[in-house]
């Protein structure tokens, strides 16, 4: 008669420590999956402003003479740097969600998630909301001088 207690007592124990295992395994990969997409956007966010800040300075650096190597490298900086742009936006949608499912499943403090959140995010959005320097001398004198504001009257 006890035997018919035990047993299940036993299986429920056994499913439940299971179960455990299984969340804690779940959270390991959330938070290994949750730093490596912090990394890549921190990597990209880094490449961008590399890139761009090359191209400025083949642009409207100290060159004596514009050859046609530096108009080059600094269009192939641009290119570069638009590549890096465009994946981050699906890196931090990837890292959101990751982030939800870390809070759903309480992988982390609220506080230790939040500011991983805030730095990754931040780091996203600065390359999001950017604008790439145009290129001044392929706009026109009508464009350029439009963009000059009016002087005041005497």
């Amino acid at each position: 008669m006890k035997a018919i207690f035990v047993i299940p007592l036993v299986i429920s124990f056994i499913g439940h420590t299971a179960a455990a295992n299984a969340q804690s395994r779940t959270c390991d990969r959330i938070l290994r999956d949750l730093d490596n997409l912090a990394q890549q956007i921190g990597a990209h966010s880094d490449s961008y402003w590399a890139r761009r800040s090359h191209y400025l300075e083949l642009k409207h650096g100290d060159h004596r003479s514009p050859s046609v190597s530096v108009t080059k490298a600094a269009e192939r900086e641009k290119l570069l740097a638009s590549e890096s742009k465009s994946s981050v936006p699906n890196l931090l949608a990837n890292f959101r969600s990751t982030a939800a499912e870390a809070k759903s499943q309480q992988c982390l403090p609220p506080a230790r998630l939040l500011a991983i959140r805030e730095s990754a995010i931040k780091l996203a959005r600065k390359v999001n909301f950017d604008r790439f320097p145009e290129d001044e001398s392929s706009r026109g004198e009508d464009e350029f001088a439009a963009s000059v504001p009016p002087r005041m009257p005497k």
